[in-house]
């Protein structure tokens, strides 16, 4: 069972007890979050919206207590760890992206405008190709009915993929020999800027 479970489930993210000691442990060891991630999606039923909502979350925080690097010459974030197992998060990706209610879409993509800088190299380039410019997805996101959706998919696109220097999407040179330089982002009103967050 890949991904975010279809069915019917004890929600891991609702048990409190159980959370907080998982955190405890996961600032220990941030090897531990592909495999949290994992206990989360396959205990969270995509068609519960709380379930999805508090689960990602929890991903999100469990993202956020990660130690920050950032590069002095590129200002790039240190990325996820190598072990990180991102063919899973992309299945619980593409189950999430598949739904049809507002509230896991817009989860979903805060989700992913928050730790972007966290995905670099191929993984960046898969999440643009499989995700975010996908015929799968794209018009679906781009134009949603959903005004909140639609706001923070465009707010994707243009700040996170513009950052970029000489072009708004690295090309695949520009990967295979190192990313891309960024652009230092002086709005503090953007969702994940320092102010907000």
């Amino acid at each position: 069972d890949l991904g975010v479970a279809r069915r019917g489930a004890h929600s891991f993210a609702a048990n409190g007890v159980l959370v907080h000691n998982c955190t405890d442990s996961f600032l220990l060891n941030p090897k531990l979050l592909s495999v949290y991630i994992k206990i989360t999606f396959r205990k969270t039923n995509v068609h519960i919206t709380e379930e999805v909502e508090s689960t990602l979350r929890l991903i999100d925080g469990w993202i956020d207590l990660l130690p920050i690097g950032v590069d002095d010459d590129t200002g790039a974030i240190e990325p996820l760890h190598r072990t990180f197992d991102y063919d899973f998060f992309f299945d619980g990706l593409r189950i999430l992206l598949d739904s049809d209610h507002f509230v896991v879409l817009l989860e979903t993509l805060l989700l992913l405008y928050n730790h972007f800088d966290r995905f670099v190299g191929a993984h960046r380039l898969r999440l643009m190709d499989e995700f975010l410019f996908s015929p799968r997805y794209f018009m679906r996101l781009f134009m949603n009915w959903n005004h909140h959706v639609r706001h923070v998919y465009h707010l994707l696109i243009v700040y996170k993929l513009s950052r970029f220097r000489d072009n708004a999407i690295p090309s695949r040179s520009d990967l295979e020999y190192g990313e891309p330089q960024h652009v230092e982002d002086d709005d503090p009103g953007l969702i994940g800027g320092p102010a907000g967050r």
